[in-house]
């Protein structure tokens, strides 16, 4: 049975929930003696990395990530969506916390500072 509204999501909506059933199913199926959750999401990186497969490696990377500073998967997932369904790209979507960190400051180029993100940096600090 097919209940999930999927006709409507966007790409990071379902690279969320894909890739959360990925880690269920790495929890459920090959759950070693003394592995520890975090352990299985760095072997299921790995695995996905090395098969090709970057942009689901990434949003697992992302859910380990919040599951080393002990926040549970379920939550994050909760998180995710909600952020997607909001319009967020998939970097503010997957880190909004770091890149929320980032808004004042300038962005360096091979050339330098840009004048528009010095600009854009003294109006957030002001």
């Amino acid at each position: 049975m097919n209940n999930i509204p999927l006709s409507d999501a966007s790409l990071s909506e379902v690279l969320a929930r894909v890739s959360y059933r990925l880690i269920e199913r790495r929890l459920a199926w090959y759950d070693e003696p003394f592995e520890l959750p975090i352990e299985a999401l760095s072997i299921l990186y790995g695995q996905l990395e090395r098969r090709g497969w970057s942009v689901m490696s990434t949003w697992v990377s992302a859910y380990a990530f919040y599951l080393a500073q002990g926040e549970l998967p379920e939550f994050t997932r909760q998180r995710f969506i909600f952020r997607a369904r909001l319009g967020f790209d998939f970097r503010s979507v997957l880190y909004a916390d770091y890149k929320a960190m980032r808004r004042g400051d300038p962005r360096v180029t091979k050339r330098g500072v840009t004048a528009r993100a010095t600009k854009r940096g003294r109006d957030a600090a002001s």
